[in-house]
């Protein structure tokens, strides 16, 4: 994992830092029991530092989330987007494409759109 991690750094300080927020899964298989696993570097676009979250299927809520004034996450892979709550306003983003770099891993850019589901 540390490699997966590693990667996932290097890949997102390449980035071109957009108006809106964006985030860099990198999903990989856990080596421990076979299934697979995401984490996301999350960029917003006034900030210079990248955070790291769960990206895994389903939703997280604060305080676990990667900054303070997020009260909640959701990832929704079946359709490839998902929603957060910042400060009482939903913002959505969804997948703009996927990159498999082996068999075992692979990289997803998401960026942030207007919300048209619920």
């Amino acid at each position: 994992m540390k490699l997966a991690i590693s990667t996932l750094i290097a890949v997102t300080a390449t980035l071109k830092l957009t108006a809106a927020d964006s985030v860099l899964v990198t999903s990989f298989i856990n080596i421990t029991d076979g299934t697979w696993d995401s984490i996301g570097a999350w960029n917003r676009p006034d900030q210079l530092l990248a955070r790291a979250l769960d990206a895994n299927e389903g939703c997280r809520y604060s305080p676990y989330l990667a900054y303070d004034d997020w009260t909640e996450l959701c990832f929704d892979w079946g359709n490839y987007r998902g929603h957060w709550t910042i400060n009482g306003q939903r913002r959505c983003f969804m997948a703009e494409g996927v990159n498999i770099v082996t068999p075992d891993v692979e990289f997803t850019t998401w960026s942030e759109r207007n919300c048209t589901w619920n």
